[in-house]
């Protein structure tokens, strides 16, 4: 099983579930991934008690859903690499920082995603198992079409959904695009690496796919991702999360994965 305290249940695409990942690495925690199924994941979650939605940490035991739950967890279980040491006034920065990325940029990158999968004929059984195994990626073919009509109607998608998704990724690559005053070398609270920085970071990395992270590669988009992603990859923010995921993502540290 490899390291049985601490076990990851995890959808691989998920850039909520590649923020704990980062997390993990960044301390050195070995840790072992489990691919869950989407739909078979809420029976394991209700089980454990932990909401609906992964990542899932058990860790020791003890099950931990919600990323920043998780990384609150983390922080105060191995506070070595800390991302939240700073004087109290950086601390509130930093927290309120990533809040607004977590509730805000998470969902809208989903959304506009996923909106746009939905409308290419097997773009998301090919976007969503495309880091399964040979297993997972057999049983994807008979449970996409649930999975379609439960992703339309958890994260409720329709036109003017994914239009203002679109608004709230704009809204906040300029966000970011100004706390760094347009330097891709600078962070976002303070001069060094925060939970603030991680959690912008690899929630935008599926619309940049810098090299190291889960989206790099050659692989079929939806039509509107390809030109999005050039256009930010040219801006400071594209270049702020290459730059996060080339100096501060470090090589994972998985006990193993299942």
């Amino acid at each position: 099983m490899g390291d049985s305290r601490r076990v990851l249940l995890q959808f691989p695409i998920s850039h909520y579930c590649e923020k704990t990942r980062w997390h993990l690495d960044l301390k050195r925690l070995p840790y072992e991934t489990r691919n869950v199924l989407p739909g078979v994941h809420m029976f394991i979650n209700k089980q454990l008690a932990t909401g609906r939605t992964v990542p899932v940490l058990i860790d020791e035991g003890r099950a931990i859903g919600d990323s920043t739950a998780i990384a609150l967890h983390l922080e105060s279980r191995y506070p070595d690499a800390s991302l939240l040491a700073a004087p109290a006034s950086e601390r509130a920065r930093i927290l309120e920082t990533e809040t607004y990325f977590d509730d805000t940029l998470g969902p809208a990158v989903r959304r506009w995603v996923y909106g746009h999968a939905l409308n290419a004929p097997g773009m998301v059984r090919s976007l969503f198992f495309r880091g399964y195994g040979a297993l997972g990626r057999a049983a994807g073919r008979f449970v996409t079409p649930v999975l379609e009509r439960e992703i339309r109607r958890l994260y409720r998608i329709n036109d003017a959904g994914v239009e203002e998704a679109s608004r709230q990724i704009d809204a906040a690559v300029e966000r970011l695009e100004q706390q760094i005053d347009g330097n891709p070398d600078r962070y976002l609270v303070g001069d060094r690496l925060t939970l603030a920085d991680l959690t912008a970071a690899s929630l935008l990395g599926p619309l940049v796919a810098p090299p190291g992270s889960p989206w790099a590669g050659e692989y079929a988009l939806p039509a509107p991702i390809p030109p999005r992603r050039e256009a930010l990859r040219a801006r400071p923010a594209g270049k702020w999360v290459a730059a996060r995921y080339a100096k501060d993502r470090p090589l994972p540290v998985t006990a193993g994965a299942a």
